[in-house]
């Protein structure tokens, strides 16, 4: 057990229990985990526990009453989103540390290493084609030209961007100072 739940306990004689028969919860009034002071401590059922953690937006301590609350997956993802952008925020989180990104490397040149030696790297392996992203092995064709290119130069350089359209080629600069001259229309 806990020491301010002991301590509660010691000074309340019992903790108490909502409908469903789960103990309530000892809420640290100051935000202070430390500060197990009685003055300090309060009973509070789960749902009020989760609520004053929420309204005061400490993401990661909801996050953790919720997985004993059972709350849906979506919204446990929710609170960890908003607890990393916290951390974020703060400049808390663990990936802004100097000492993550040396060790993150490290890692990447160990797990590199084993590849290489065991033939299973992507780039000696032959399975590079693998981990290219599926939308740049995908082909589809131009409307106006015919070219046949992924989805991300088709929409850069081609549909709605095509220098051949209507039947008319034209250079790169001549179509990009008419798209110019239309937009200032």
């Amino acid at each position: 057990m806990n020491d301010y739940r002991s301590i509660y306990l010691k000074h309340h004689k019992t903790i108490p229990c909502d409908s469903s028969g789960r103990t309530y919860d000892i809420h640290h009034m100051d935000g202070y985990r430390s500060n197990n002071h009685i003055d300090n401590l309060i009973a509070v059922s789960i749902q009020e526990h989760y609520d004053i953690h929420h309204s005061q937006g400490e993401y990661g301590s909801c996050l953790l009453i919720a997985d004993r609350m059972g709350l849906v997956p979506e919204e446990k993802s929710r609170l960890a989103s908003l607890a990393a952008k916290e951390r974020v925020k703060n400049g808390t989180h663990h990936w802004l540390s100097e000492e993550y990104r040396v060790s993150q490397k490290k890692n990447a040149k160990i797990f590199n290493k084993k590849n290489v030696k065991n033939g299973t790297h992507p780039w000696i392996s032959g399975n590079r084609s693998e981990h290219i992203g599926k939308h740049l092995k995908e082909k589809s064709a131009c409307p106006f030209c015919g070219t046949q290119a992924n989805p991300v130069n088709l929409q850069r350089w081609h549909g709605t961007n095509c220098k051949v359209k209507n039947g008319e080629k034209v250079s790169r600069s001549t179509f990009y100072r008419r798209k110019k001259s239309a937009a200032s229309c």
